[in-house]
């Protein structure tokens, strides 16, 4: 050999990857492209000046380790050329898998990528290259972004709405709850509360039927009912929980459940509800006969004193307009029950005053009377039903009579 052959430096070792034909390289679905030792790209695919926005030339030794206008991290970093997956690949000799960077394309576009690099080596294990493969992921990164938005709003809204939201698993372990949840329960810390028994937290006397609904619900029904809690600093509540089967991750049903704190609205209800008894137990004890109806006309309601006048107890939601069992007017012809005070109150939303009529009873006996219907409004002014108050004035008449 002679000195200026033993001089000639060699030549770089040609990549085996470059022999391949273009349109094979084409056809595959992925990016491709090949830098050589220094980094400088010597093989690309059509997919991969696609992702780039740019065909770079081949050998361009300004043009190293990536062919993409700019690239970032995912987090919105800067991503120099020198630093990237590859140009780590081509030093360090470790392959990468599934590493995510963000390609920006020369007219502002930007695309996210999931990387995957092998270095090429020759027969001695010396780097001598590196091949990337890399995909468009935009899609499914856009559609995570989306999904993380709903999974935030979703969490903003159980963290922050004011009645609990609560998941029990089957055997009354509470899964989860939220700030409103431990709030009615008494509980300031969520890890003392997850794991312990929901059970324990239902009034003594409606434990039983709670785990009966619970154990319901776990088996696919939804279920609406009330019960009492008692908080861990033994404060009684009311409460009414809508609850709905849910199958977990692991595959068993848990009850997820919307629950509400209705100790107020419990503590009026009971309150009108002693308010109509009291009301009732007042016009029970009145010597006038009174009734009531609704807007078209049925009994709603009726005194002792009202079945003793009419001598006959009306059927409650049956019977329309009048108590009694006929009616006539003062002359003596009959007078259609439709036609009475009463109707003429509820269809023309007016009291009705000043009308004699004459009632019948099933056993043929008969008494003058004075009626005083008055139609029933709501607050918004809708009529909804009507008062009556019967005096008897067979007496009076008798006396004037004589």
């Amino acid at each position: 050999m002679s000195i200026v052959e033993s001089e000639r430096p060699s030549l770089p070792p040609r990549l085996p990857i470059l022999d391949l034909d273009d349109s094979l390289l084409d056809l595959l679905p992925a990016a491709v492209y090949v830098c050589d030792a220094a980094g400088l790209i010597v093989r690309y695919n059509r997919k991969a000046a696609e992702l780039w926005g740019r065909a770079p030339r081949c050998g361009d030794t300004e043009q190293k380790f990536c062919g993409a206008h700019r690239l970032f991290w995912p987090d919105g970093r800067l991503l120099p050329h020198d630093q990237t997956p590859m140009a780590a690949a081509l030093q360090s000799g470790v392959s990468t898998r599934d590493q995510e960077v963000v390609i920006e394309q020369p007219n502002g576009k930007r695309v996210y990528a999931s990387v995957n690099i092998d270095p090429l080596k020759d027969e001695s294990g010396r780097i001598v290259g590196a091949v990337n493969c890399f995909v468009d992921i935009t899609a499914r990164k856009q559609a995570e972004k989306k999904a993380q938005e709903v999974q935030t709003l979703l969490q903003s809204i159980v963290e922050t709405t004011p009645e609990c939201i609560k998941i029990v698993a089957r055997d009354g372990t509470l899964l989860h709850m939220n700030p409103a949840g431990l709030r009615m329960v008494e509980c300031g810390d969520a890890a003392k509360a997850v794991g312990s028994s929901t059970f324990d937290l239902i009034a003594p006397e409606d434990r039983a039927t709670w785990r009966e609904h619970h154990e319901r619900v776990c088996h696919g029904e939804r279920l609406t009912w009330r019960f009492d809690i008692v908080g861990l600093n033994g404060t009684r509540r009311r409460m009414e929980t809508h609850a709905a089967p849910l199958t977990m991750p692991d595959g068993t049903v848990a009850q997820l459940a919307v629950t509400r704190d209705i100790s107020e609205q419990a503590r009026y209800e009971n309150e009108l509800r002693d308010r109509e008894r009291h009301f009732r137990e007042l016009l029970e004890g009145l010597p006038a006969a009174i009734y009531t109806t609704d807007a078209a006309g049925r009994i709603t309601f009726y005194n002792q004193a009202a079945a003793d006048l009419a001598g006959r107890r009306p059927e409650i939601g049956e019977d329309d307009w009048c108590i009694t069992w006929r009616l006539y007017n003062p002359d003596g012809t009959p007078l259609p029950h439709d036609q009475c005070p009463m109707a003429i109150a509820l269809k023309e939303n007016r009291p009705v005053r000043g009308v004699e009529i004459l009632v019948e009873r099933p056993d043929g006996s008969r008494a003058i009377v004075l009626p005083y219907p008055t139609p029933l409004r709501d607050s918004a002014g809708k009529l909804v039903g009507a008062v009556n108050v019967l005096i008897d004035i067979t007496e009076r008449k008798r006396a004037e009579v004589a």
